[in-house]
């Protein structure tokens, strides 16, 4: 199993196939290696969209929770 994780492109750079030809060359590379499945975390609708176009389909949704730390 394999994971792709923080995968992005400068602005100035994006809509040029940079982040799916990165993604696609870890993908070849997992593959070479054995892997047989590839996960992803993605939080950004943007990001979302790269890994559908490249194959991904979402599986599950998570929630985060977080605890403050007491001051007192």
């Amino acid at each position: 199993m394999g994971l792709l994780e923080a995968v992005g492109t400068d602005p100035r750079f994006r809509k040029m196939g940079l982040a799916s030809s990165v993604c696609k060359l870890a993908l070849n590379a997992l593959s070479e290696k054995g892997a047989k499945t590839a996960i992803v975390v993605c939080t950004s609708p943007s990001a979302l969209a790269l890994y559908k176009s490249i194959g991904f389909e979402q599986y599950a949704l998570t929630k985060s929770f977080h605890r403050h730390k007491n001051t007192n």
